[in-house]
């Protein structure tokens, strides 16, 4: 029961670590998108020095390349200015280049800048040191874009001063929801594992209940059985003994009764308490079953001769009743290794009940056949009042009674069927009961044949 508890909430369980992985997975995305802007603006601002750096190079080396001092040579010089190219393609393209698409009038400084190096590119490989006019000119064209470079820098750092500080304050703000989340998340898991907990908890004594109340009933229905099995015993003795005196009086064997009434009067003694001795023995043997303190006396029984002498005792009953017997069994019947007096107890139990429920005129007959050399096939069938599905399941409860009018006319305990159903089952047999209103019951017992004899009797 506990764990069936864990396995319906399975689903809520898998929802709550999933909500948990999800709050640690995005905090840890926050932090790795902090460490990568972090990156990305120092990127920005280096990229946009080294600008300024090597902008400020290149005029110096052409100052002194235009003095003549002989400190810079022309190669120097072109060093210098292919350093300074190099730096431009950061700023118009890639990830770096898009780096400085929030910093005002960066992408025009650059594009200056690129047009004034396309022209001033050719100029320098004919500059000569002296040459003042030409580099005047060229220096000119670079006092006019230094200025340029400069705000972009200057530019650059408070720009990325205040996205960087926009962008923290964002991400705090989402810090804190997710925090807040991972939190509640842990609040509400935490109630609700506690819940669980307490639950399947419950569940555990609930099913301790359980087991002691059915421990409770089991030990109940065994002493119930056991003062079923003693009070038959005790109530059988007296009953015999009235039985005994009845039959002396009934024959006078001590006199005469005198009154013809007494006679009548003796008989009803005699036959009420022969049956109340029949009904005693049907409780004690059912209780005994239901005890387990049956114990079967098997043998090898010639059922042929079980069935002829069931049908003798019960031969009055029809007779009275206006039925017809019949039995049919093959001429090589094998014997059945079973306790006989059960196994006659099954048949007269078949035979009463089928006589009682069938109408006068009717038909009550007792079929025999060995089934697969495996098991042992008995049928009691009848054309009587039959029974629905759901008093079929009322009969073969002990003491359970189908309400009609023949039990009406015929009263019983109603443990013939149910007894006759756990001695089957006592021997490894079984008993099917086919049966519909207004056409008939069918009752089959299957019994095992085990250690069963080759002999074999004429039926």
């Amino acid at each position: 029961m506990a764990r069936n508890t864990w396995k319906r909430h399975a689903p809520l369980i898998c929802v709550i670590v999933l909500f948990f992985g999800f709050q640690i997975f995005a905090l840890h995305q926050l932090m790795v998108r902090n460490e990568r802007h972090k990156a990305h603006i120092s990127n920005v601002l280096w990229i946009s020095a080294q600008l300024e750096t090597e902008y400020l190079r290149f005029m110096g080396a052409l100052d002194r390349f235009a003095l003549g001092d002989g400190s810079v040579g022309a190669r120097e010089m072109k060093h210098r200015f292919d350093i300074l190219v190099s730096r431009l393609p950061l700023f118009l393209s890639g990830e770096k280049g898009q780096l400085f698409s929030h910093v005002a009038g960066a992408q025009n400084t650059i594009l200056a800048i690129n047009t004034m190096i396309e022209d001033i590119e050719p100029r320098l490989s004919t500059l000569l040191p002296g040459d003042t006019v030409e580099y005047r000119s060229i220096r000119d064209q670079l006092d006019t874009n230094r200025i340029a470079v400069h705000k972009m820098v200057l530019d650059t750092f408070l720009a990325d001063e205040a996205i960087t500080e926009l962008i923290l304050e964002e991400d705090d703000f989402i810090h804190w929801i997710l925090v807040a989340c991972l939190l509640g998340g842990v609040a509400s898991g935490a109630s609700l594992v506690i819940l669980l907990v307490r639950q399947v908890g419950r569940a555990q004594l609930a099913e301790a209940d359980a087991r002691h109340e059915r421990n409770r009933a089991i030990e109940a229905d065994k002493v119930k059985s056991e003062f079923l099995a003693n009070i038959s015993h005790e109530l059988r003795t007296p009953l015999n003994a009235i039985i005994g005196f009845a039959q002396v009086m009934q024959l006078e064997l001590l006199g005469k009764l005198g009154n013809d009434r007494y006679r009548s009067y003796v008989e009803d003694i005699r036959r009420c308490a022969t049956t109340l001795v029949d009904l005693i023995q049907d409780i004690l043997d059912l209780s005994k079953v239901e005890a387990g303190k049956y114990e079967l006396q098997k043998e090898s029984v010639d059922l042929s001769d079980l069935a002829r002498s069931s049908l003798r005792m019960v031969q009055h009953q029809a007779d009275t009743n206006g039925i017809a017997l019949s039995f049919e069994a093959p001429a090589n019947l094998p014997r059945l290794h079973c306790d006989p007096k059960a196994v006659q107890q099954i048949m007269l139990n078949l035979l009463s009940n089928a006589i009682k429920f069938t109408q006068s005129g009717g038909r009550v007959s007792m079929q025999m056949r060995p089934s697969e050399n495996v098991s042992m096939v008995i049928a009691v069938a009848d054309d009587g009042i039959g029974m629905s599905k759901s008093e079929i399941e009322v009969a073969l409860a002990p003491f359970g009674q189908v309400a009609n009018v023949m039990t009406k006319r015929h009263p019983g305990t109603g443990l013939g069927l149910p007894l006759a159903k756990s001695l089957a089952e006592l021997h490894g047999g079984r008993m099917e009961i086919e049966s519909e209103a207004n056409v008939g019951t069918r009752v089959t017992i299957t019994l095992p044949l085990r250690r069963a004899s080759n002999a074999h009797l004429a039926a």
